[in-house]
């Protein structure tokens, strides 16, 4: 094999390397790069919130722990790890912790996510796309953003009754919980007024906090 034979090799050598560098082995999505491809991260960010915001403190304030077994525990969450190296420094910079590259909005960076770093997704067994919760925590309804552009053009969420059966079924066992005040359902919890939380006296009853769907 003379010189520029050899040099030739090489180079298609080294650019079959890059390549695969780049877009990664032909081997098959195992089943959470499966979910991370198809689960929608800005309806994951909305319930995300959601259960941040108003019922992860229901169990702080109950002095109870978020129960493993429920699959809005955020060890659970698919895009837990790349949320967590996400920075946002103003209003038009993120920055990736993971790299140090910073973007100038968040899409940018979810896709930056997706692109190079989506061996940062969640590996826990019980692995879930919280966007797929957005029915029963009304993703639609409190965050406007979500429903018909930047317009609400309902009160309330659609709900499909055999999409709620189901989701009910999911739901309804390991995310239960004994709190104060009485009569407080999970209707009000999520309820567009948000202002719930501050008006939560001592517990003196215990009242289910039940899904009413």
């Amino acid at each position: 094999m003379d010189s520029k034979t050899l040099r030739f090799v090489t180079l298609i050598f080294f650019h079959r390397i890059v390549i695969d560098g780049a877009l990664g082995s032909n081997a098959p999505l195992d089943r959470h790069q499966t979910l991370a491809v198809s689960c929608s991260r800005p309806e994951s960010r909305t319930a995300r919130a959601i259960l941040q915001e108003i019922v992860h403190p229901l169990f702080e304030f109950a002095k109870l722990d978020f129960p493993l077994s429920c699959p809005w525990n955020s060890v659970h969450d698919i895009f837990r790890v790349q949320e967590a190296v996400k920075v946002q420094n103003s209003a038009r910079d993120w920055e990736c912790q993971a790299c140090g590259k910073r973007f100038v909005s968040e899409y940018a960076i979810d896709l930056h996510m997706s692109n190079r770093h989506a061996n940062l997704i969640s590996r826990s067994p019980n692995v879930t796309c919280f966007a797929e919760y957005c029915p029963i925590l009304r993703c639609e309804v409190l965050s406007p953003d979500l429903a018909f552009g930047d317009q609400v053009y309902w009160d309330s969420a659609l709900c499909e009754a055999d999409e709620f059966r189901d989701l009910r079924v999911q739901c309804s066992g390991p995310c239960i919980v004994l709190l104060s005040p009485p009569s407080l359902f999970w209707t009000d919890l999520l309820s567009p007024d948000l202002d719930l939380l501050p008006n939560l006296s001592a517990p003196t009853k215990r009242a289910r906090v039940k899904m009413s769907v």
